[in-house]
């Protein structure tokens, strides 16, 4: 259940952003004489670039997970996918694209109209529709609008489908909006509920390198490398990661 979670919860990556950081040390070496003045802006500069780093890193978390999720479906369906399925993915590919956008509205209408098509493509079946993770993406979007019983309320119908698979999809919902704090405690959760999965420790370091905790981040990445080294259904995690940590260090210290 949770490895059908984390292989379908990102449907469509976004375009890739800033490439290396800004080494604050490195100017500060350069420039030690100049104005307190321009100092300032450089620093202003290098906080964007670390916001624009943890987000982009945020988008990028879900390329695996999407080819795993076209793979499994492709394999199981035999090129026929589940309507149920695609309409999920199309509604997370369109809310994420209108989150990067910073559309929270469109985010929303588009978790809506999924949430509606995924209803009337599951009339007269036995088993409700799996929607943890629109429900998950919409709870965190009504949050950021302000609506917070409605967020509630639909936090806690994806939590009572299945609490790991909430977490999971909460946590890249909070990336997306750029809620750090946030989304470093549903990642600890995470950790806390799923600690054998190196997925868990991915997205706490995700969470961790967002609140520019760089030692920790280093280590929860550590961790979900050596447990996705330790098997062979995790070799692509194994790679991605192994880029994040590459990210991190290549990305510029906080001052």
């Amino acid at each position: 259940m949770v490895e059908s979670a984390l292989r379908r919860h990102m449907g469509r990556v976004a375009r890739v952003l800033d490439g290396a950081g800004i080494s604050l040390a490195a100017v500060a070496a350069e420039r030690a004489q100049v104005a307190d003045g321009w100092w300032w802006r450089i620093r202003e500069l290098e906080a964007e670039h670390r916001r624009r780093t943890f987000r982009a890193w945020a988008i990028r978390s879900g390329i695996l997970i999407a080819a795993l999720a076209v793979a499994v479906v492709l394999y199981n369906t035999v090129l026929a996918p589940d309507p149920l399925v695609v309409a999920r993915s199309d509604a997370i590919g369109s809310a994420q694209q209108a989150l990067y956008e910073g559309d929270y509205e469109g985010a929303l209408a588009a978790l809506d109209a999924g949430l509606a098509k995924m209803d009337e493509l599951s009339a007269g079946r036995e088993e409700p529709p799996d929607t943890v993770d629109l429900l998950a993406y919409r709870g965190v979007v009504l949050q950021t609008l302000g609506r917070e019983d409605e967020a509630a309320a639909d936090f806690a119908a994806a939590e009572a489908q299945n609490p790991e698979a909430m977490y999971i999809a909460r946590v890249m919902a909070y990336l997306y909006v750029e809620n750090a704090e946030a989304a470093l405690a549903d990642a600890l959760v995470l950790v806390d509920i799923l600690p054998d999965h190196p997925a868990s420790y991915m997205l706490l370091g995700d969470a961790y390198f967002a609140t520019d905790q760089r030692l920790n981040a280093d280590q929860a990445y550590a961790t979900a490398e050596e447990m996705s080294f330790a098997s062979e259904d995790y070799a692509s995690i194994y790679v991605l990661i192994k880029q994040k940590r590459q990210a991190l260090w290549n990305a510029a210290p906080g001052p």
